[in-house]
């Protein structure tokens, strides 16, 4: 039960202190029990909220870490392949992209190409996130034209798949890229495509949506539309508690939109 809660705590938010009660009680009931599995994904499903909604990249990566150990000591495949999935994100999310490559390639080989292989604990495919993870790494490393390729087909896989949270969670990678190469007319509607995908999935999808507009708004050099959009984004994280990782990229947004539109000094408070 502490598991199944903390799994939907960083789509909800809610207060550090409330969570790290939960996953406490959990581990506790868990190492009584000596049950290595609820340990291992108590701490994987952790990661992913100390990490996304509390802004902890070192956080993330440890207890992901920490969740992998435990599972191979437990050697059950599914839960090898579920917690490394949090492990792949959390390299990816601090910048350690060789690092998230490599556990990604882990994942794709533990599953096996079965999409449903550690759902039960993560409530997506981590199959799919990590063949998402691989081409963010691509792309921001060596290939960006072939992971330009590879994404849509990927996106259209999860859809089809009946998997459209992690769908969302690559048009934000793709308009992303594309942005950081210039950007194009696309990623507009690409930007729209992940707000329709984000609603049934909690504030923090609707965030992440959000970044996806800001990005493309920052593209197309409209800074009056990015400065509500971001300031937006901004306040509803502040007020809930979700997706405090993406919090500098905002402010980037904002100091940016008000420089371009003349105001110096707001502009120099969000920069610092």
């Amino acid at each position: 039960a502490c598991s199944q809660a903390l799994a939907h705590a960083w789509r909800v938010g809610g207060t550090a202190a409330e969570w790290a009660a939960l996953f406490d009680e959990g581990c506790a009931a868990a190492e009584h029990a000596g049950d290595l599995a609820a340990l291992a994904m108590l701490n994987a499903i952790y990661s992913g909220f100390r990490g996304q909604n509390q802004a902890s990249v070192p956080d993330y990566a440890w207890y992901a870490g920490e969740a992998v150990r435990i599972a191979d000591l437990a050697g059950d495949v599914a839960l090898r392949c579920g917690t490394r999935i949090y492990l792949t994100l959390a390299h990816a999310w601090g910048g350690r992209l060789r690092d998230a490559e490599r556990v990604a390639d882990e994942v794709i080989a533990l599953a096996h190409e079965d999409m449903h292989l550690g759902l039960n604990m993560t409530g997506f495919s981590p199959l799919l996130a990590a063949h998402w993870v691989r081409q963010h790494c691509i792309g921001f490393s060596r290939a960006p034209a072939t992971a330009l390729r590879e994404l849509p087909l990927l996106r259209q896989l999860a859809l089809d798949s009946r998997y459209p949270e992690p769908a969302l969670w690559m048009l934000f990678g793709e308009v992303e890229l594309r942005c950081a190469l210039g950007g194009g007319d696309d990623t507009r509607a690409l930007a729209h495509t992940a707000a329709r995908l984000a609603e049934p999935f909690g504030v923090a999808n609707e965030i992440v949506a959000a970044h996806t507009l800001c990005e493309a708004l920052a593209c197309g050099r409209e800074w009056q539309p990015l400065l509500d959009a971001a300031g937006d984004a901004l306040r509803l994280m502040r007020e809930r508690g979700v997706m405090r990782l993406l919090e500098p990229l905002f402010l980037a947004h904002i100091g940016a939109a008000q420089l371009a539109l003349g105001h110096l000094e707001e502009g120099r408070t969000a920069a610092a």
